[in-house]
């Protein structure tokens, strides 16, 4: 295999790799926007909308400040 060769096949796991953290943000960020969601709605609290679909509260607090 030439250094060529071998660049190429590493690129591609470097994409892959930033595809996957890229999807695994995207679901993270839903988690986070469903709770903002039944927290506007006023279906739950905070601390409840965060038990109910399994996101840590000071994650989701977290992103909220940085939201803003």
């Amino acid at each position: 295999m030439t250094l060529e060769d071998s660049l190429k096949v590493e690129r591609k796991e470097w994409l892959a790799e930033g595809r996957a953290e890229g999807r695994a943000e995207g679901e993270i960020n839903r988690g986070y926007k469903d709770v903002e969601k039944l927290v506007a709605e006023g279906t739950f609290d905070e601390k409840k909308a965060c038990e109910v679909l399994g996101v840590e509260i000071n994650d989701y607090r977290e992103y909220i400040a940085n939201k803003n």
